[in-house]
């Protein structure tokens, strides 16, 4: 599982980590916040952060829906919108094996 800042952040700061599956919410929410743009999600300069509960919780999600299907191999979420009150995937890439 590679978590990171997207877009263009993700090349510029190289910033993104991995981990082996089955991850837990506590892996991935010290994941997260190992990250070098974790300040922003924390919150910075007055902004507030987002809900790292909701964007756990839609990573834990997104890991078990893909560890309970042998088919999948590979899910791909960018972006995934981390907002004040909730996590969003706006767009995903899903590769399943053929049948």
């Amino acid at each position: 599982l590679t978590s990171g800042a997207g877009g263009v952040l993700r090349e510029i700061l190289d910033d993104s980590g991995d981990l082996l599956l089955p991850a837990t919410a506590d892996d991935v929410r010290t994941a997260l916040q190992s990250l070098r743009v974790a300040p922003i999600l924390r919150g910075y300069r007055g902004r507030p952060g987002a809900d790292l509960a909701a964007l756990t919780g839609v990573i834990v999600a997104l890991q078990r829906v893909f560890l309970s299907d042998p088919t999948l191999i590979e899910i791909e979420i960018n972006p995934l919108f981390a907002g004040r009150e909730a996590a969003v995937v706006i767009d995903a890439l899903i590769h399943v094996s053929a049948p």
